[in-house]
């Protein structure tokens, strides 16, 4: 079974221990969250979802997008104390279906970002049932457990 180019069976093959491998550096190195992307012809808002992981050497974040998808680019700039006026590689990938998949995934070894992982997991299972306003209510949750994270 697939999910929008997530291959579910290789996906629930991955072993625990390179689960807790890939949560562990989300924890230290990635980033999640929900995006407004703009609006429908009907007025509503269009809300998307993200993983990024971020890293100076690209080979692990080949191995986590050989795993889980996405893709691996080079962002110039990199921000940060951690790498001032250098580049990044930043493996990530994007939409609600894949992106909650793959935390349901990492969730139970997620530790540092837990708060935001459940925050976007709400978004991604309530998403056709909730109004704009509760959406970007959830968007400055998530914003607020980054910074107190």
């Amino acid at each position: 079974m697939r999910v929008k180019n997530l291959d579910l069976e290789r996906l629930m093959s991955i072993p625990d221990v390179e689960l807790a491998y890939i949560a562990g550096f989300f924890d230290g190195e990635g980033c999640v969250g929900i995006g407004r992307r703009g609006f429908q012809n009907n007025g509503a808002a269009v809300f998307n979802t993200y993983i990024d992981i971020s890293q100076k050497k690209r080979e692990v974040l080949d191995w986590i997008a050989e795993r889980f998808t996405g893709t691996v680019r080079w962002r110039p700039n990199g921000t940060g104390s951690h790498n001032p006026g250098g580049g990044l590689w930043v493996w990530r990938i994007d939409g609600n279906l894949q992106c909650a998949t793959i935390l349901k995934l990492i969730k139970r070894f997620v530790i540092v970002k837990r708060d935001q992982v459940e925050l976007v997991l709400q978004f991604c299972e309530t998403r056709h049932t909730i109004t704009d306003v509760q959406k970007d209510n959830l968007v400055s949750l998530v914003k607020e457990a980054k910074r107190s994270a």
